[in-house]
């Protein structure tokens, strides 16, 4: 027997009442993660079934380069607990020995079954006919659970075309004085090189980064911001850098790449004192950097 199809009436119900795992101010990606994999394959077209032995090494490889560092990654988490937001179905759930005391069955027993998913047909072919939801549940995907540095990168690594589109989004505004006010704080250079270029005094290419992520909860104040060049602050949004607590710049171990290039704009950096504000009010707040260092930062630090 058997899971029984339950039908929402539409994505918008789906996408604004996903069941994520949440402690505190850390929320888990797996499930969007998995959601802008189908994305992708509607907006493309294809079939209507995913074998968990299909999906799950690439959908383990988002967790490990979007998500949080973690020692283990499991995405057979969100190919089994999706069954719960009403737009996946799995096939003979009654035949997957499940663990004690958990609704929940391993990476080994959805291999060994050959366990396939698939999302109910009629909000399936929905996706399927209509492009510009794809794209509008796809961006507020990604708008609910990373920084805007992040989003063509994630679409890109996904297969997913973000083309323009206009969304109504549910979350949180940001406060259009934030950039403003981390950049006058910072003298409008970049904390980690100082890059420090004016058009008629108006500072270019230097960027107000959240530290907690406003997806995040992250607050729109001067202390949960770090102005920084755009290299830095792609860098600084993918954990390739953070800030440790003595307000010194760390570099992932994990960073590769050409040599002279990384060295140069990076690696040179490792351990030097970031550039503070003007006031002490405003320096980066422990709390916040120590979020960044255990959810965004690629770890550990070189030595």
């Amino acid at each position: 027997m058997g899971t029984v199809e339950v039908v929402p009436s539409h994505w918008d119900d789906i996408i604004k009442n996903l069941n994520v795992w949440k402690r505190r101010d850390e929320r888990a990606p797996h499930k969007p993660l998995l959601l802008l994999m189908v994305l992708s394959r509607a907006q493309r077209k294809q079939t209507n079934e995913f074998p968990f032995a299909d999906i799950h090494a690439p959908l383990q490889t988002l967790l490990r380069e979007f998500g949080p560092t973690r020692k283990s990654y499991h995405p057979e988490f969100p190919f089994w607990h999706l069954q719960n937001d009403g737009c996946w179905v799995i096939a003979d759930t009654d035949a997957l020995r499940k663990r004690k005391g958990k609704v929940q069955v391993t990476r080994k027993e959805l291999l060994s079954k050959d366990a396939v998913a698939h999302v109910p047909e009629p909000l399936w072919l929905s996706l399927v006919r209509n492009p510009k939801l794809v794209r509008r549940i796809a961006q507020e995907i990604l708008d609910e659970f990373w920084p805007p540095s992040l989003h063509q990168a994630i679409a890109d690594t996904v297969g997913l075309s973000l083309e323009p589109v206009m969304v109504t989004s549910r979350r949180r505004q940001r406060d259009p004085r934030f950039r403003r006010a981390v950049v006058k704080a910072y003298g409008g250079c970049c904390a980690v090189c100082g890059f420090d270029a004016r058009i008629v005094n108006t500072p270019m290419g230097i960027e107000a980064a959240h530290i907690q992520w406003h997806a995040y909860d992250g607050p729109d104040v001067v202390s949960n911001g770090v102005a920084l060049c755009s290299l830095h602050h792609v860098a600084f949004d993918y954990g390739a850098i953070s800030i440790g607590r003595d307000l010194c710049v760390l570099i992932s171990k994990n960073l590769t790449g050409q040599a002279s290039l990384v060295e140069d704009g990076l690696l040179a950096y490792h351990s030097q004192p970031i550039r503070l504000p003007r006031g002490k009010i405003d320096e980066p707040w422990q709390g916040y950097t120590r979020w960044h260092r255990s959810h965004v930062f690629k770890g550990p630090p070189r030595p």
